[in-house]
């Protein structure tokens, strides 16, 4: 088990590493896909998912700032958090996320910080790394071609 200092560590490394070139994980994504619903919708969902999880940990790491709930149960809260997104994201094979963000849910518990400033720090460093995965499958998804394709059905009476 990682603990913090590593975890960080490996978190600024990985994103260093793919700031400009493409992780691993969307490569795989690109080609993975469950019937019926083919590879398109695997991709948005994930997309989803990785934007769910920065969200969260926004709301955990303002919560450490604030000190609006207890260390303790900030961290549990958070790895928690943590287990449930690498739940999801296993589901699009993002085998690599997956692990890192396990390794960081098992690294907050085992870890455990010493100040909400410290929690802050180490979730602010999660964010970067998890934002950049996800800012890498949104450029994957057609967008324009979406919208212009898409054609929202009327209000039924």
């Amino acid at each position: 088990m990682a603990s913090l200092d590593e975890l960080r560590a490996e978190l600024r490394r990985l994103t260093a590493e793919h700031w400009v070139e493409e992780p691993p994980d969307i490569q795989r994504l690109r080609g993975f896909s469950l019937p019926p619903m083919g590879n398109l919708p695997c991709v948005l969902y994930c997309n989803f998912d990785l934007f769910w999880a920065g969200e969260q940990l926004q709301v955990c790491r303002l919560a450490a700032l604030d000190g609006a709930v207890s260390l303790a149960e900030l961290v549990r809260i958070t790895a928690l958090l943590l287990e449930r997104t690498a739940a999801r994201l296993a589901k699009w094979e993002m085998t690599d996320t997956v692990a890192l963000i396990r390794r960081a849910a098992s690294a907050l518990r085992t870890g455990q910080p010493t100040s909400g400033r410290e929690l802050a720090s180490a979730i602010e460093d999660l964010l970067i790394g998890i934002d950049r995965v996800q800012a890498a499958v949104d450029a994957i998804i057609p967008w324009p071609d979406l919208d212009a394709a898409l054609s929202l059905r009327p209000l039924r009476n």
